[in-house]
């Protein structure tokens, strides 16, 4: 499997874990810091961004098998994917731009061979996750206390704490 370019952590868990709302803030705290992450999300199921009717969803729907839209503020490419299957994470990171990133955090991606960090919320009613992933960085929860021992926590409110974790993790894997 060919390596990114660039370090990439996934978070994954469970949807309703807050994942979304983590990122959000651990995100706004590294840009803050002056870090470039940049973030690759995991949809389920297909996705479109392009709304029917406009004129890049029509160029898609004619057969564009790449459409970019581009205004002066910014630019998306929309691709449609060649196969059924899944194309693992390490190959979609070689679109991003390593120039104006340092690093990719990645939502979902439960199941790529990356470090991982594992987001669980207690009353989202979902199970409590598998811990035996060999590639698990650390876990955050609102309870602690289902996290096995020797597993690095942080409470789903310490954005600025995991991004002290995040930044001394980088800087140790970037040789």
């Amino acid at each position: 499997m060919a390596e990114s370019p660039l370090p990439i952590i996934a978070f994954a868990g469970y949807s309703g874990s807050g994942k979304t709302t983590l990122l959000v803030e651990l995100v706004a705290e590294l840009r803050h810091r002056g870090r470039m992450p940049a973030l690759i999300k995991h949809a389920h199921c297909g996705f479109d961004m392009d709304r029917p009717g406009k004129d890049s969803h029509r160029l898609r729907e004619a057969g564009a098998g790449q459409v970019m839209v581009v205004s002066e503020r910014r630019w998306a490419l929309l691709v449609e994917n060649p196969t059924d299957g899944e194309i693992p994470l390490h190959e979609r990171a070689k679109a991003i731009d390593s120039a104006r990133a340092e690093f990719i955090l990645a939502e979902g991606f439960r199941q790529a061979p990356v470090p991982k960090i594992l987001v669980h919320r207690a009353g989202s009613g979902k199970p409590v996750p598998e811990w035996d992933d060999p590639e698990l960085l650390a876990v955050v929860t609102d309870s602690p206390e289902v996290v096995p021992p020797g597993v690095m926590v942080f409470g789903l409110e310490e954005s600025e704490r995991l991004a002290d974790f995040l930044e001394s993790y980088i800087a140790r894997t970037i040789v």
